[in-house]
């Protein structure tokens, strides 16, 4: 069964992203995030599936990236944001696997400029309630 992990990128400072609205936290709080609790449920019968908080974990780029070989995944899907997308682009890009797919309101405003100048990035979920 291939597996599929469920990324929440680290970030400098502690950034929300979430059903394609994100903000910085102000009292240090996080919440999990809906967009993969929906999709975690859609695919769980067809993939094993892992879930990644780099947010909520607090980890550091280099923890992160250790957990995310030690899954060694096939597929990648990843929350990202206006306030975040750089740096969830250059951590993401470096991460080895063989499909990567994006989520996040970043990608609505134009998916296929943001395809077309980030060739690592395979697909974008525009609606995570559909399987």
């Amino acid at each position: 069964m291939q597996k599929i992990l469920l990324l929440n990128p680290p970030a400098e400072k502690l950034c929300l992203r979430d059903y394609f609205c994100s903000s910085l936290s102000k009292a240090g709080y996080c919440w999990q995030p809906i967009d993969f609790l929906v999709i975690s449920g859609l695919l769980k019968n067809h993939y094993e599936i892992f879930v990644l908080d780099c947010i909520a974990e607090k980890l550091n780029f280099e923890k992160s990236l250790k957990i995310i070989n030690s899954i060694s995944p096939d597929i990648l899907i990843f929350l990202s944001s206006s306030l975040s997308y750089k740096s969830d682009f250059d951590f993401v890009k470096n991460i080895n696997v063989k499909k990567i797919f994006g989520i996040g309101e970043i990608f609505l405003r134009n998916p296929k400029e943001i395809l077309r100048k980030n060739n690592f990035i395979n697909g974008i979920i525009l609606d995570f309630t559909h399987s």
